[in-house]
């Protein structure tokens, strides 16, 4: 099994695969940049998706998303 993630914040998407794990743990960090390189202040919204991945069934992912904000 794989967990995927996706994290879309200021138009830039970040991926990231991991093997199945318990308790399984990730820290996003961001250099505050947006699509175009440009500084951003304040708060950003992030979109954040996480997708199970099944050894029986390679082609589906099940998607959950949530929405985090971020500074």
């Amino acid at each position: 099994m794989k967990v995927h993630l996706m994290v879309a914040v200021e138009g830039r998407l970040f991926r990231k695969w991991f093997p199945a794990a318990p308790n399984l743990n990730y820290n996003f960090v961001w250099d505050k940049a947006d699509v175009y390189s440009q500084k951003v202040y304040g708060l950003s919204e992030a979109f954040v998706s996480v997708g199970f991945e099944y050894e029986s069934c390679p082609d589906l992912i099940l998607w959950e998303k949530r929405t985090a904000v971020l500074q």
